[in-house]
């Protein structure tokens, strides 16, 4: 009887063990860090609304951008110069990349 309740013990010790899977939950994996980490782009804004629709200045690509949260853009207008800072990917549109920050070159 002993023996049974050590075998079971050491099957449950094992299970439990077994669940913890040995990876930490701190660690981003890389979709994650490319949604934080910060990238910049130059182009020519082609329209303004509730997005933004950037034409890159290398190529004739053109990038969609949703607005971060309080972005200001007071004084920008369609057809200006600027640079986007955004995080995100660049060929995703659904999320498409937000754009943190866009200053006028």
């Amino acid at each position: 009887m002993k023996f049974r309740v050590w075998i079971l013990g050491a099957a449950l010790l094992m299970a439990l063990t077994a669940c913890g899977g040995g990876k930490s939950a701190a660690t981003p994996s890389p979709a994650e860090e490319t949604q934080t980490a910060q990238q910049s782009i130059h182009g020519t804004i082609n329209q303004l609304g509730d997005y933004l629709i950037l034409l890159e200045d290398k190529g004739e690509e053109y990038r969609i951008f949703d607005f971060g949260e309080g972005l200001d853009l007071t004084g920008l207008e369609e057809g200006d110069q600027v640079t986007v800072t955004y995080t995100g990917d660049l060929t995703e549109v659904d999320p498409a990349p937000v754009a943190v920050d866009i200053q006028k070159d």
